[in-house]
């Protein structure tokens, strides 16, 4: 998923800068091209074709194509019983194992898996408020990085959003890693800027500079 996920960053991104210096047509012909070659690379790889297939046959057949449906589907009785405080950072999978209970997903029962979503994850354990903190700290990332011209960790907090949505990040050992030491990394090295997280103070007059430069830029 996050390989699609980089994949599609990469496409729009590609797209967004072709468009800049004025050769869209140029950049979609070269998205497509790509998204050509990562679809026969996709089918080519046996792993990857043979859950393809696998998907396909499970969508023909009418059965509930992933796994993760199920298990938000379960989940969600759960965070309307909870959703103001939450079950607490503990009794999370508890009551995840509950709910599989509840609707006979032995699947995810004997594996106990989690919720597959950390959004959703979240609200399970520290209720609406904890979700609440949660995405304000990444709108303010998202800010941080957009104010600084900081492209490198808009890229990272993209991936890392999007992955959040069919992947509870911070409940394995490689998403705290993937999230906490390239997070730091990136904000400890950034050349252009010495304090890349710092609020800009200025004028109205600074800022319409800025804005013209842009569009000059643009027009070039």
């Amino acid at each position: 998923m996050q390989l699609l996920i980089l994949a599609l960053l990469l496409s729009i991104s590609l797209i967004f800068w072709m468009y800049q210096q004025r050769q869209l047509l140029k950049g979609l012909m070269v998205a497509g091209s790509m998204a050509i070659l990562a679809g026969v690379f996709f089918l080519a790889v046996p792993s990857t074709s043979y859950r393809f297939k696998a998907l396909v046959e499970k969508i023909r057949s009418g059965e509930t194509a992933n796994i993760r449906i199920d298990i938000w589907q379960a989940a969600w009785p759960v965070v309307e019983e909870s959703w103001s405080k939450g079950l607490g950072t503990g009794d999370v999978q508890m009551g995840l194992d509950k709910a599989y209970v509840a609707v006979d997903l032995e699947v995810a029962l004997n594996k106990h898996l989690n919720a597959h979503n950390q959004y959703l994850q979240t609200t399970l354990a520290l209720g609406i408020l904890g979700l609440g903190v949660w995405i304000f700290l990444l709108f303010q990332s998202f800010l941080a990085a957009y104010r600084t011209h900081f492209y490198l960790l808009q890229w990272f907090l993209w991936l890392f959003t999007l992955s959040c949505l069919t992947e509870s990040m911070l409940e394995t050992q490689r998403g705290i890693l993937f999230f906490g030491f390239i997070g730091t990394m990136l904000i400890a090295y950034h050349p252009p800027y010495e304090q890349p997280f710092s609020w800009p103070n200025r004028s109205k007059e600074q800022r319409q500079e800025r804005r013209l430069a842009r569009k000059n830029r643009r027009h070039r």
